[in-house]
């Protein structure tokens, strides 16, 4: 038997002091917030990690090395601007630029702030720009459209704005319009010294109207779990008059309350949906409304909703990576489907002009998990209405998917960002910003690519802007008498 003396005593308990006492020294290290202002060295070492990152670990750098050339181009000059320091919040608005190149739609930079926003509210009418008050009333009743701000064309800040978008959302009104109100960068971007107010030229079409509105500073912070709150609170009351707002898609269960309610509510003349901040991995949703609203002569089999299989995927590869990497979002690799599944991907496969090399995985095919099948309604369901935007994703730009396909639905809001991946999420180790990019694709059984390709509405609205049920009514009535 080992005996322990009082100086082995003594000197474990000492061991397991020192353990302790460098163990608490990491975590106060690691919850210490990150400094405000970046050194050059700093800034340099960020953008180097930034640049290696995207390059092992971006399916969109692989695919597309022009994208990433360009990627690096803005690496560079940001390495070359003449800056011996910035600040954090400002070196995170520029992260955004750099990466624009990529055109992923779903990437994302966090801590984005400008010391100063525009104080008013945009909304784009064809080449023109509406100007608006924070009550969502035009600014100068009799000079409605916005010219110039600080005595430059709009053309020109619209241009300045273009570099922290991706290329297939620069097209889109919404999306410019919150770049356009990122102020203090985009000035910078233009060259613009800093200043406290704001000169706006507004305009009738013939006459023009000169305002200068005081600058207070306010960061951009994020917005989604205010928009979130607001939208499930305020506007939205789940009930079984057919009015119904998600978050979180997954907490749909056969059996529920919520499930009871949406059965009677589709009967209804309108049932709305309102999915602008819906997510979540779970698809018994998509598969149960898929029984009242897929038209059986358009489905796969008639007897079930959705296909055997209805899409396929692959990821970028990278150590310690596991083969079931795409398992949570419902796909299954090649070598675990059965010889019908698998000859379904070879046909598909084949149909893919992108060429996919030793960087990526072997196929993975998302089929069904829900299994409901077709049901005969003892009625006809009435009108589904789904409320969309950027912030649907996961699960919820799936159903938003196959809605676009199916009968008596309409889609209103803004176009989706085409979010189905997994992303590779990363942290520059100086400034400690948070920085993800898309490392998978996905593409439908007609070799149609998904990932990043947006699905659109059939009536397009601004979903920063508060929803009425009437209004929402009103705008489907008006799509059926032009029908």
């Amino acid at each position: 038997m080992m005996k322990f003396g009082h100086r082995t005593i003594i000197n474990g308990f000492g061991l397991i002091m020192l353990i302790s006492c460098i163990q608490l020294a990491l975590i106060t290290l690691r919850d210490q917030p990150p400094k405000e202002d970046l050194s050059q060295r700093q800034i340099q070492a960020d953008l180097a990690f930034l640049l290696q990152q995207v390059s092992d670990n971006s399916a969109y750098a692989a695919l597309y090395p022009e994208r990433l050339a360009r990627v690096t181009q803005r690496v560079e000059q940001q390495l070359n601007s003449p800056y011996l320091s910035i600040k954090r919040s400002e070196f995170a608005a520029q992260l955004l630029k750099v990466l624009a190149p990529l055109d992923d739609t779903s990437s994302m930079v966090s801590d984005v702030e400008v010391e100063f926003t525009l104080p008013i509210k945009l909304q784009r009418e064809e080449d023109e720009w509406l100007a608006f008050n924070n009550q969502d009333t035009p600014l100068e009743e009799d000079y409605p459209f916005l010219t110039h701000i600080d005595g430059i064309p709009m053309p020109k800040w619209v241009e300045a704005s273009q570099m922290f978008l991706a290329p297939s959302l620069q097209a889109i009104s919404t999306q410019q319009s919150n770049k356009l109100h990122l102020l203090s960068l985009l000035r910078q971007e233009i060259g613009i010294e800093r200043q406290d107010s704001v000169r706006l030229t507004l305009s009738d079409g013939e006459h023009t109207q000169q305002l200068t509105l005081a600058l207070t500073t306010a960061s951009l912070k994020p917005t989604k779990a205010t928009k979130a709150t607001k939208a499930t609170k305020a506007n939205f009351n789940n009930s079984v008059e057919g009015i119904f707002s998600f978050n979180d898609l997954e907490k749909f269960k056969l059996g529920s309350r919520l499930e009871q309610s949406l059965k009677k509510a589709i009967f209804s003349p309108v049932t709305i949906l309102d999915l602008r901040h819906a997510y979540g991995r779970g698809d018994q949703l998509l598969t149960w409304l898929a029984q009242y609203y897929t038209n059986p002569t358009e489905s796969a089999k008639a007897d079930f909703p959705l296909p055997d299989i209805y899409a396929i995927g692959l990821y970028r590869r990278a150590p310690k990576m596991r083969n079931d990497y795409l398992k949570p979002l419902l796909f299954t690799p090649y070598h675990q489907l059965s010889p019908q599944a698998q000859q379904q991907v070879d046909e598909a496969i084949q149909q893919i002009d992108t060429p996919f090399d030793e960087r990526f995985s072997s196929w993975h095919a998302r089929q069904p998990q829900s299994q409901h099948r077709r049901l005969t309604p003892p009625q006809t369901p009435g009108k589904l209405v789904l409320l969309i935007g950027p912030e649907c994703r996961q699960q919820c730009q799936w159903l938003v998917h196959f809605a676009k396909q199916w009968h008596n639905t309409l889609l209103i809001g803004e176009p989706t960002l085409g979010n189905y991946d997994k992303h590779h999420q990363f942290t520059l180790p100086k400034s400690k910003i948070s920085v993800r990019v898309t490392n998978s694709m996905i593409y439908d059984m007609q070799a149609n690519r998904l990932s990043g390709v947006a699905t659109e509405p059939d009536i397009f609205q601004p979903v920063d802007q508060d929803f009425y049920w009437q209004q929402v009514l009103d705008l489907v009535d008006n799509q059926q008498t032009e029908l």
